[in-house]
């Protein structure tokens, strides 16, 4: 199966994005639902041993902390829209055309967020969107 670890968005920040996307829906984009909002930490990769993965989430060096996102930003080479900056970021948004995109500017946003769990993630593509399921959880402190 394929696995990542990452931070699952707070029900605040979920709501804070999807009122976000709500404002921007003439973008010619696809939309990253609610339920899939998170920050990656460990990118994919694929298990079979579930134990084997859930050691490798205790085994991540992660502290509590706050982040900040201030801006919303489109990428061009992922093609994707984002809120945070690079490193520390959430993909809200897919793109496959850029030209609608090009020169657009977002207002400056200020979202606070506390992290402090970390989750096995199960990834599954699907032809449209992937789909995020929990695995396990580890509370950082």
């Amino acid at each position: 199966m394929r696995v990542f670890i990452g931070i699952k968005a707070s029900r605040r920040l979920q709501k804070n994005v999807i009122n976000w996307q709500k404002k921007h829906a003439d973008l010619p984009v696809r939309w990253i639902k609610d339920k899939n909002l998170h920050m990656t930490l460990v990118p994919p990769w694929y298990e079979d041993d579930v134990a084997k993965a859930a050691r490798k989430l205790n085994a991540v060096q992660f502290k509590k902390h706050t982040i900040t996102f201030d801006r919303v930003e489109v990428n061009f080479k992922h093609k994707v829209i984002w809120i945070g900056k690079p490193g520390e970021h959430v993909t809200i948004a897919r793109f496959k055309d850029a030209k609608p995109l090009k020169g657009i500017q977002f207002k400056k946003i200020l979202w606070k967020e506390t992290a402090d769990t970390i989750t096995l993630f199960r990834s599954r593509l699907g032809p449209k969107e992937a789909n995020y399921y929990e695995i396990v959880k580890k509370v950082v402190r």
